[in-house]
């Protein structure tokens, strides 16, 4: 028994069937037709047969249609729109990025390029956390730091560049405590006229 194609058009939009040699992809819808008005939308349907066309949605008027339109091609490939974020007039295909936690150019990647790997820096010294944990930031980002030596992150004044002095804490965090400045003996003083005891037994300290 052979089978036999019925051709003509079946919905009745004016154009036959693909199987027929007409131009209609999907002869059982009336909405689907070349030459149709494309819609946006979120379930596939290609109302103009054209995959590559998925309406005029651009919210933020950047010449790029949303994402969120779609489109199947023949092959059963899912084709969409090129804008990622359709609210924001700086996230678009072709767009610089920028450090601002936002893709602006719709490559799926965001701020690459732009943000450094920095430490927490919680006193504000401009030095990070020696055991802290690095994190992706833009370059000038508050509270971080791209410098990790700080052994104390809860004092400004302790950090591998500061000067050593005689505090009685290690500054320049080098394991080390007032290790640059001179010992000095004072001798007990008990007249108090100002001059120590020669035969006492002397106090070491910084000056």
């Amino acid at each position: 028994m052979q089978c036999t194609v019925t051709c003509g058009d079946a919905d009745g939009d004016g154009h036959d069937a693909v199987a027929c040699g007409g131009d209609d992809c999907d002869d059982t819808d009336p909405n689907r037709f070349p030459g149709n008005v494309e819609v946006c939308d979120e379930f596939d349907v290609d109302e103009d047969c054209n995959p590559v066309t998925f309406g005029t949605r651009d919210e933020d008027g950047d010449g790029f249609v949303d994402a969120a339109c779609c489109n199947v091609t023949a092959t059963g490939m899912r084709l969409c729109g090129q804008d990622c974020a359709d609210q924001r007039r700086d996230a678009r295909p072709g767009n610089t990025e920028a450090c601002d936690g936002i893709d602006n150019d719709c490559d799926e990647t965001v701020d690459e390029g732009v943000a450094v790997m920095a430490w927490a820096d919680a006193d504000h010294d401009l030095h990070g956390d020696e055991g802290g944990s690095p994190q992706a930031v833009c370059a000038d980002a508050p509270g971080f730091s791209v410098v990790q030596d700080d052994c104390d992150d809860g004092a400004a004044r302790v950090h591998s560049a500061q000067l050593e002095i005689c505090d009685g804490v290690d500054n320049d965090c080098d394991g080390r405590t007032d290790e640059s400045s001179a010992p000095i003996a004072w001798y007990l003083d008990a007249d108090i006229d100002g001059f120590g005891d020669p035969d006492s037994t002397p106090v070491i300290s910084c000056a």
